[in-house]
């Protein structure tokens, strides 16, 4: 990835793909401030993916009074008018979960309605006050070819700075706010929306009802049936799943109205699985579909799988890295996917993370997850807290077997549990 300060001299410009750029929301302090970039026909007549970096990348290059830097990449978008069809009278049904009928909550038919043509745009958070400089930087295929600059002011939000989610250095065993301020974390799986009906919906509902109840935290899917990106027509291209992604940026909006922190959980073990929960039959990273794998282990060996998976990580990253609600989570329960090495499964995790860290100019936290306590992939370096998942919580005093647990787990990766 290109780490340019901003301060390079301008190409000699021969051809423009991008003619300017205009600011969507306020500007305003702890808070999402979103650009969109006009392209060109000259763009168009590339015949690029967006969503491979390495074709065609634009990064913002971020700069604030105090002189501090952030390059954050653009990514391709699609605008949808979400709306909820009260006048629909259908039953919804339950997608792995039960859906509500709740006639005191909202009902009907949620439609994802496109709105204007797709384009490039930019999201940043700052806690500055004042005006900040941005410098546009534009690539084919690695090569700068273009630049343009743009001013904007920032304004106080009033908002208290929290920042994102960082684990505490002195004892390394829970988390805390980038101000300094304890975390404690009160919560429930809510990772995918249930009804087929309403849809992202249920956030409203959900979101909502934790917040009365002083709960702050959740788990949210990247999954087959919702929010997953290479879950539609293409495995390295999004198009078809732009309205997910809209539905999923609703889902971030409803975390800041409610103040809800969140894991985003990226891979859902069944999608790379033909024996548990699988979901590999009709996964278009299968060979069967389009794909480039024949195999379901291969998406943590193949040269070219991995690539394309840095390219997707990065792509999550700009859309929405911008939240200090969101942890990222690499992989719900990677040890169900189909011939687990754990050696490869480690190293992938490894070269994954280290793409993390290069592009997230906000540093959120990282984790994964296995089935069971422990993890090989939780002694990285850069997973920053391990996960575990364990089942057998039933029927006995969880003060009793957890507490002990948890020592013997921070004991080995010496990181919050």
């Amino acid at each position: 990835e290109n780490d340019d300060n901003g301060d390079n001299e301008p190409p000699v410009l021969t051809t423009k793909y991008i003619n300017g750029i205009t600011i969507l929301s306020k500007s305003e302090t702890n808070d999402k401030i979103e650009f969109e970039l006009y392209e060109n026909d000259n763009f168009h007549d590339l015949d690029v993916n967006p969503y491979d970096y390495n074709q065609f990348k634009i990064i913002g290059v971020f700069k604030t009074p105090s002189s501090e830097t952030k390059n954050i990449h653009a990514f391709w978008y699609q605008d949808f008018e979400l709306i909820l069809d009260t006048n629909w009278k259908g039953t919804p049904n339950g997608i792995s979960g039960q859906a509500s009928t709740n006639p005191d909550e909202p009902q009907g038919l949620e439609r994802a309605i496109p709105t204007g043509n797709p384009h490039y745009r930019l999201r940043y958070n700052t806690q500055e006050i004042g005006l900040h400089d941005l410098k546009i930087n534009i690539y084919l295929k690695n090569k700068l070819v273009q630049t343009l600059n743009y001013e904007f002011d920032v304004i106080d939000s009033g908002n208290e700075y929290q920042g994102v989610l960082k684990v505490e250095q002195t004892h390394k065993r829970n988390l805390v706010y980038d101000n300094g301020k304890t975390f404690i974390a009160v919560g429930q799986n809510t990772s995918w929306y249930t009804s087929t009906t309403r849809q992202s919906v249920d956030y409203d509902v959900w979101f909502s009802k934790m917040h009365e109840n002083n709960a702050n935290f959740a788990r949210i899917w990247m999954g087959v049936w919702n929010f997953s990106l290479h879950f539609g027509d293409s495995y390295d291209n999004f198009d078809s799943r732009q309205a997910r992604a809209l539905r999923l940026d609703k889902v971030f909006n409803l975390a800041d109205e409610f103040d809800i922190h969140f894991m985003l959980t990226f891979i859902n073990h069944g999608q790379f699985s033909a024996s548990v929960n699988p979901q590999w039959i009709e996964n278009p990273w299968n060979v069967r579909n389009g794909g480039i794998l024949s195999k379901p282990y291969q998406f943590f060996t193949n040269a070219e799988a991995k690539e394309t998976y840095k390219q997707q990580l990065i792509y999550i990253i700009s859309r929405w890295g911008y939240s200090d609600k969101v942890i990222w989570e690499l992989w719900n329960e990677v040890d169900w996917t189909d011939n687990y090495n754990a050696l490869a499964v480690t190293a992938w995790h490894n070269e994954m993370t280290n793409v993390i860290k290069e592009v997230d100019a906000y540093d959120h936290l990282i984790t994964t997850s296995y089935k069971g306590n422990t993890g090989s992939a939780y002694s990285s370096d850069n997973i920053d807290f391990a996960n575990p998942h364990d089942y057998g919580y039933a029927n006995v005093n969880v003060m009793e077997k957890l507490v002990p647990i948890i020592d013997s787990l921070y004991a080995k990766y010496q990181k919050p549990i």
